[in-house]
């Protein structure tokens, strides 16, 4: 269930903890240097911020987008599955996340980047075609992590047409 990551602070951060014992679950988020909580804006001028919760009512992600409101578009956004698989409690809420952006707040456009070994890449990929968006290029050596070295990063764009073709839905 998609809910608004403002009320959830505490348990946000409890969540972002106990990943932190994990290199594979925050490696290719943190940059350059681990964080130790989520920056939640109190208000959604210029970040959209939820949490994706189970069946149960524990978090098990952290879903934000970052906007540009002089060029109506979301400039990155942060897809953060907290459970170290594939869920799909997860997946129906990131794709709610989506339809809150495209759908309920008209934005026309998001840009997104990620690291080229990211282990999603190939759902990125693969979600970035559905919606008649591509990927615009690659950044040689652009980002440092963690570990101290840098990593090229990868830049995709989606339209809020190609979003709603890909949805069947009509404008």
């Amino acid at each position: 269930m998609l809910d608004l990551a403002y009320f959830y602070q505490i348990e946000l951060n409890e969540c972002l903890k106990s990943i932190l014992k994990d290199k594979d679950l925050y490696f290719y988020f943190m940059f350059p240097f681990k964080f130790f909580s989520f920056h939640l804006e109190n208000s959604d001028s210029n970040t959209i911020q939820f949490i994706s919760k189970d069946n149960k009512g524990n978090i098990i992600g952290y879903l934000a987008a970052y906007i540009s409101r002089i060029n109506n578009s979301i400039e990155n956004i942060d897809l953060i599955n907290f459970t170290g698989r594939t869920n799909i409690i997860f997946s129906r809420d990131a794709k709610l996340f989506f339809d809150e952006i495209f759908i309920n707040r008209h934005i026309r456009k998001i840009t997104f980047h990620t690291i080229a070994q990211n282990p999603s890449i190939s759902m990125y990929r693969k979600f970035v075609k559905k919606f008649n968006g591509r990927e615009v290029g690659i950044l040689q050596k652009n980002k440092i992590l963690t570990d101290g070295n840098y990593y090229d990063e990868i830049i995709f764009e989606i339209f809020r047409e190609g979003y709603l073709n890909g949805n069947k839905i009509k404008l």
